[in-house]
């Protein structure tokens, strides 16, 4: 696999974290084949070690390179917003504890609207969501949210335009008030299981509509959330596409909407996910979409000539799967059990960042740069989608956390390099350091669990109480 290129410039100055922790900016140079590290860096005051210079001498310290050992391909690592998905129902009294102990992290939540068809939300329906959630945060998982009017395909099965828009603003302080914890939502609202196929009230067959609602669901969600589509085509007609690397993360509707899925592989062309005949044309423009934003799904069937493990493997890779639907449709789950592949589907969808090595010196002194190399690689059929810092942290007679200019939403499969140079305070005291890198969830409600951290795929080094990732437990700090 060929290995990344990545750039780097300084970040913004970090406050500091509290009384005996402070953190401060890296900077690095181009990474990857033939890059070279950056010198210097800048530093954010407060804490005990505030005083980090952007113009502090490199670390004394010959660099030593450390090398780890990968898991096992099919040993499964449980990492936020990846995997197979379960399932919750957010309007019950139930804890979610058990996805975690399936060993899952996500979980599709869909909310019936059913009884609302013509009236609005109330007030006591939003707050036993809103509970929902609040469970769904203390069971450290995330879910994939969408709104529906009917589980089936009897009538009517969505409300009126009007209605939906009504909804829609309605459930908007919802959407933002616990956007911590929604993975991605799925559009929702138009026809059965809100797939946006056979509308009661013809809205799928209505362009207006379709992009009045895509709207109303981009305005009232966060601008980092992704909203997910039934077929891809629906976002090329709404916002173009595919993504671009520069238009990647921006906010705009071309960077937000992603595709879901629901009967992948379950016939030639997905039971009309793709045009008639065109399929490959569009996995080709999916597969160039998805480097930026999100896809999942479900199988909805098993199809002998697709639902194989020489198809999915490579189809997922091609795709860039990051979750899938752990128990429909069973037969097609269970060819891939009895052809042997499930393990690996499981271990692979979303991201799996696997450490190969990191090369820094052993000692070093307060005041000077740290260098840091390391390679990495991803063995996973995609890149993480959420963002989130990685930073490079000292423990030992004090905390020290330094934010890598690093963006691991760029992270795709494949191999992965960058140098960095962290400048150390020069108030930091003496002593022995362990030295990890961390994967923080952005949202300050999650920041410091653990659970919301990402492990590396390696057979040692991680923290499960710290969400940390161990390059070294011993650096000395000398005068």
């Amino acid at each position: 696999m060929p290995r990344a290129l990545l750039c780097f410039v300084p970040l913004a100055l970090a406050a500091a974290c509290g009384d005996d922790t402070s953190e401060v900016a890296a900077t690095g140079g181009t990474a990857g084949s033939g890059g070279s590290a950056g010198s210097g860096g800048s530093a954010g005051g407060g804490g005990s070690g505030g005083d980090a210079s952007a113009d502090a001498p490199a670390c004394p310290g010959a660099p030593t390179l450390h090398t780890f050992v990968a898991l096992g391909p099919s040993e499964q690592v449980l990492n936020p917003g990846r995997g197979f998905h379960d399932f919750v129902d957010l309007a019950s009294t139930d804890d979610f504890q058990g996805v975690r102990a399936a060993g899952r992290t996500l979980a599709y939540a869909g909310v019936s609207l059913l009884d609302y068809l013509d009236a609005p939300i109330p007030s006591g329906f939003l707050s036993q969501l809103s509970a929902g959630l609040d469970r769904v945060r203390a069971a450290k998982i995330k879910v994939i949210l969408r709104f529906v009017y009917r589980n089936d395909m009897a009538a009517p099965n969505d409300a009126k335009l009007p209605r939906i828009l009504e909804h829609i603003q309605a459930l908007a302080p919802l959407l933002k008030q616990h956007a911590d914890v929604i993975a991605v939502l799925e559009a929702g609202f138009i026809g059965p299981w809100g797939e946006w196929h056979s509308s009661s009230n013809g809205l799928d067959t209505d362009a207006a509509a379709k992009k009045a609602i895509l709207d109303a669901l981009l305005a009232a969600t966060p601008a980092d959330m992704f909203v997910l589509v039934r077929r891809w085509s629906f976002k090329h007609d709404h916002a173009g596409g595919p993504v671009t690397a520069a238009q990647a993360f921006d906010g705009t509707p071309v960077s937000r909407l992603g595709h879901h899925n629901d009967c992948f592989l379950a016939s030639d062309d997905d039971m009309g996910t793709y045009p008639s005949g065109q399929a490959a044309a569009w996995k080709a423009l999916i597969g160039e979409d998805t480097r930026f934003v999100p896809i999942g799904g479900e199988t909805c069937a098993d199809y002998p000539a697709r639902t194989t493990c020489k198809v999915a493997v490579p189809e997922m890779s091609q795709l860039r799967w990051s979750f899938l639907n752990a128990v429909y449709h069973p037969a097609a789950l269970a060819r891939f059990q009895s052809e042997g592949c499930y393990d690996e589907i499981a271990s692979r969808l979303g991201y799996r960042l696997v450490l190969e090595s990191a090369t820094f010196p052993e000692t070093a002194s307060p005041g000077c740069a740290l260098p840091l190399s390391v390679k990495l690689r991803n063995d996973g059929f995609a890149a993480p989608y959420h963002a989130r810092e990685l930073e490079l942290i000292l423990d030992g007679p004090t905390r020290f956390v330094a934010k890598l200019p690093v963006d691991p939403r760029r992270f795709d499969a494949g191999s992965h390099a960058f140098d960095v140079s962290v400048p150390l305070p020069a108030s930091l005291p003496p002593g022995s350091y362990s030295l990890a890198l961390r994967l923080p969830d952005p949202a300050p409600a999650l920041r410091e669990i653990p659970e919301y951290a990402i492990r590396f795929a390696n057979a040692t080094g991680w923290d499960a109480t710290t969400g940390t990732n161990l390059l070294s437990a011993d650096l000395s700090l000398t005068p």
